[in-house]
């Protein structure tokens, strides 16, 4: 009986690093709402918000002069 201490080592560690790990989540998830809350913006998951997205209005074509020095 004495031997099996590991089983509770190891689930306390699970918990511990499950428990921090959604502690970060929420943290993370808390302040992109927030942030969401005070700019009122309306971008989906993994989409570029419309300030750093690149121009689509052109048709997705660079121009003659783009990319020149």
């Amino acid at each position: 009986m004495a031997g099996a201490y590991y089983i509770w080592i190891f689930g306390a560690c699970f918990l511990c690093t499950a428990g921090v790990v959604g502690l970060f989540a929420g943290l993370l998830w808390l302040g992109h709402w927030l942030e969401r809350r005070q700019t009122g913006a309306r971008h989906g998951f993994l989409e570029l918000p419309r300030e750093f997205a690149e121009d689509k209005s052109a048709g997705g074509e660079k121009s003659a002069d783009e990319g020149k020095p």
